[in-house]
């Protein structure tokens, strides 16, 4: 096992650190503070320009596949010439869709509060909606289709710069790390996915509706990430591991690199990167960087296998390798459906991987899988059909064995993917949610959900899978 440090390409930096990147099918959605936003080709040529911003927040994003067409959603909390009018404020928190050919536009309207609702974070898939939590949005989980916003509901009682996490925890709950109001600390709630679907908004509050667990030290921030072999979600800004019972450990790592196996402790401004073997929290490596971590949230919002760093005058784009290769889930329509495999950002060509899938009713975004469902483990090399298991498949890379004799392709990678098929009376559509690229190796998630036409409108009707699956192997 051996890790190190590769840098693609420069982009030129002027004013500020914070930055951004996310795979985009064949492109890279890039963001740099005084640069500006842009999608670029993985070798860092310009496909489009979007926009300039010293004030820009990527974090979390979905990704949905609709009769042959992908759109990559994500939110973003952006100070700077919005494309949405918001009624109280000309600032807030807005979503973003993009296509694999690299066009981008905002889901309008923006969330109907005042300019502090910050950036958007984790978005969860129960159909037809997302759902999705933030970081400074004002304690509310805000509804959307593909079309854009639909509603929110608050929490709590409201106060300046309140944030909220989803913690997925199982097939029927999740927790919620909710900070009231500034940078305190977070209360914890227990919560049935039910809440969100068959008893929206029964309640004044969001909280009224779920189980008080406890209060502890930690602010929601932007890291969250799920930890199942650790029984407990890392808080990846502060690296400590929060418990389902409130209780905290302190860990010396801030990202998660491979299900169960290894962490990053990637610092920001530092010149180092350190690799933790999260079983036992020894370091097993230390990784001298070329350049240093670019500060601010920068570690936080870059989805890897990709990594910043930051020289005087330029932003590096660069990758984490895993005995050389840079892994990540490829996705392609063909005449069996969806088919996935694991390859080598820096080659395309396709390794010899494992990976766990978990069958779930729930759409997960990249690095918030459940923490207490036991998944399945399988071993790829090259292209295979997406399994079907009744409702979500989930699938994250588990391990990297090395390169595979399959032909490289340079076809969309994504860090989520959902893929709906084609249109008839009554079908079942393959949602596919594949990220799992590297260090943050965020989910991959499949689900199959019924459609039927009532009233000439399209009626999704979603049922939990069953209680154990048989996947192929």
């Amino acid at each position: 096992m051996s890790f190190s440090v590769k840098c693609l390409f420069s982009v030129p930096k002027s004013c500020c650190n914070e930055t951004t990147v996310k795979s985009i099918g064949r492109y890279i959605y890039f963001h740099g503070a005084g640069y500006g936003v842009a999608i670029l080709t993985r070798d860092g040529g310009l496909a489009q320009f979007i926009k300039r911003t010293d004030d820009f927040a990527r974090l979390y994003s979905l990704n949905l596949n609709v009769e042959g067409a992908t759109y990559h959603i994500f939110g973003y909390g952006d100070g700077v010439e919005p494309r949405c009018v918001c009624p109280y404020n000309p600032c807030g928190a807005e979503f973003e869709e993009c296509t694999d050919d690299g066009q981008c536009r905002v889901l309008c309207p923006a969330p109907r509060y005042a300019c502090d609702d910050g950036n958007f974070a984790a978005p969860f898939f129960l159909p037809p909606y997302i759902y999705v939590d933030g970081h400074d949005t004002g304690a509310r989980i805000y509804k959307y289709t593909l079309n854009g916003y639909v509603d929110d509901w608050q929490f709590g009682a409201y106060m300046p710069n309140a944030s909220l996490g989803v913690l997925p925890y199982d097939d029927r709950s999740f927790y919620v790390a909710w900070s009231p109001g500034g940078y305190g600390p977070s209360d914890v709630y227990r919560c049935s996915w039910d809440v969100l679907t068959g008893r929206w908004k029964s309640t004044p509050y969001m909280k009224d509706s779920c189980k008080y667990v406890g209060n502890v030290g930690l602010y929601y921030g932007r890291g969250l990430q799920s930890m199942p072999e650790l029984g407990g979600w890392l808080f990846g800004d502060v690296g400590t591991l929060l418990r389902p019972d409130g209780s905290t450990e302190q860990l010396n790592f801030t990202k998660r690199y491979f299900m169960g196996q290894y962490g990053l402790d990637v610092r920001a401004g530092s010149s180092e990167m350190g690799v933790v073997d999260i079983r036992t929290g020894d370091v097993v490596q230390k990784v001298e960087l070329p350049h240093p971590v670019t500060p601010g949230a920068s570690t936080l919002q870059t989805d890897l296998p990709y990594l910043v760093l930051t020289g005087p005058g330029e932003y590096h784009v660069c990758v984490v390798t895993y005995d050389g290769a840079a892994p990540a889930v490829q996705y392609r329509s063909s005449d069996r459906g969806v088919e996935y495999r694991v390859v080598d950002l820096l080659t395309y060509r396709p390794l010899h991987a494992a990976v766990k899938t978990w069958c779930s009713w729930v759409g997960y975004p990249q690095r918030r899988e459940p923490l207490a469902t036991s998944p399945y483990q399988s071993v790829v090399d090259d292209w295979r059909p997406v399994p079907r298991c009744g409702g979500v498949l989930t699938i994250e890379i588990a391990d990297v064995y090395g390169p595979s004799d399959g032909q490289p392709s340079a076809s969309p990678t994504a860090d989520s993917l959902v893929v709906a098929g084609g249109e008839r009376a009554v079908w079942w559509i393959p949602l596919l949610l594949p990220v799992l690229a590297g260090t943050t190796m965020g989910a991959a998630a499949l689900l199959f959900y019924a459609a039927s036409k009532r009233r000439g409108e399209k009626v999704y009707r979603t049922s939990r899978p069953p209680a154990s699956i048989s996947l192929p192997t």
